[in-house]
């Protein structure tokens, strides 16, 4: 074999591979793209029920859905400045969809995000490791199928931040020792094998729903339409117009009759989704003004439970599996209000000791 016939089948391999890779590619934005005119069809159909169709949706809104609205706004913005154009001052129909998807999603998603923290919290606010260790073990023989796997990667992250160069610097002293404690309960309790298990019947459910998406597409194509290819694939596919232009192309409706019954309902949905968010953000800012960052002022629970006679801890407990076995709301919460509240916690219950040893020494 001549080094020329190598060269000409390492050169064959790399194109074949290639050539794979793109047709990856092609067949990942069609599956995210079905997502898209899934949700786009639900907000034409019945506005009010988009909510719940999205949520029956979660197991589809993954990684990839969220990366491919990223890259599909991102490739929809240089197609607009390459035609001089201002993206926020000049958005084409598909670039407001996606946008208004992305808003919405995140807004669903991040409820979740905040659920699994504020579970993590109580683990972390149980006043020794052995009660810590027994609320995790609670914790995650009650989680949803839907949820493991969520839970498993919020409660990995916060341990691989801690590991980072620097990571226990910014924690307070007593955090720590319960974070390194927490990252050994996760391997024992959450292995890769039994989150595999408990998510099984939301693999499942996933995988039907993905089987029911492809063979939705092959209806479509059989029909004579055409979903919404991005741009990096010839066109936004909203306007009716032809799929060869960079904006738009192969729509089934028009630009007007997308604009009348689904971006401007879908608007107002998403700022209600994420008006109970903004509303926090402005209520814990006007705290911080108000208190100058003080210390934090107990809750109505933690005041009905001084009433009763309780201790802290027997609140916490309380608190945290009356969690368990309720709806949790949904503000949004993050590692630093988490830890914030932690530190607050601790100040407190170090107060109220140093209060009953003062009684009882007089």
């Amino acid at each position: 074999v001549t080094e020329r016939g190598v060269l000409g089948r390492v050169n064959q391999y790399a194109i074949a591979c290639a050539e794979e890779l793109a047709a990856m590619v092609q067949f990942n934005e069609e599956q995210q793209i079905d997502k898209i005119r899934l949700i786009c069809e639900a907000a034409m159909e019945d506005m009010d029920s988009l909510p719940e169709k999205v949520r029956a949706m979660k197991p589809l809104l993954d990684r990839d859905f969220v990366g491919y609205l990223r890259y599909a706004e991102a490739k929809e913005r240089d197609a607009i400045e390459a035609q001089f154009l201002s993206p926020d001052r000049e958005p084409t129909t598909w670039l407001q969809v996606i946008s208004l998807i992305q808003q919405g999603v995140y807004a669903e998603l991040g409820r979740d995000i905040h659920i699994q923290l504020e579970r993590i919290m109580y683990i972390l606010r149980m006043p020794t490791l052995p009660t810590q260790r027994s609320l995790f073990n609670v914790t995650v023989n009650s989680l949803p199928t839907w949820d493991v796997r969520q839970f498993k990667e919020t409660c990995q992250n916060i341990v691989d931040n801690l590991e980072s160069p620097g990571g226990s610097a910014s924690l307070a002293p007593d955090l720590a020792p319960k974070i390194r404690q927490f990252a050994e309960d996760l391997e024992e309790f959450l292995p890769a094998h039994r989150v595999d298990e408990m998510a099984k019947a939301a693999d499942e459910f996933k995988a039907k729903r993905q089987r029911d998406l492809d063979k939705a597409k092959k209806d479509i194509v059989a029909s004579g339409g055409v979903g919404f290819p991005s741009a990096g694939y010839g066109g936004g596919g909203v306007d009716g117009a032809s799929a060869d232009v960079p904006f738009g192309g192969g729509g089934r409706t028009s630009m007007e009759e997308l604009e009348a019954s689904t971006l401007r309902p879908m608007k107002g949905m998403v700022s209600e989704m994420l008006s109970p968010l903004e509303m926090e953000r402005e209520e814990e800012e006007a705290w911080r003004a108000e208190s100058g960052g003080g210390e934090r002022l107990l809750s109505l629970e933690e005041e009905l439970g001084r009433m009763n006679g309780r201790s802290q801890d027997e609140d916490e407990e309380s608190a945290a599996f009356d969690l368990l076995t309720s709806e949790p709301d949904s503000e949004k919460m993050s590692l630093s209000k988490m830890q914030a509240e932690y530190e607050a916690g601790m100040r407190e219950r170090e107060l109220r000791e140093e209060s009953r040893r003062v009684e009882e020494a007089d």
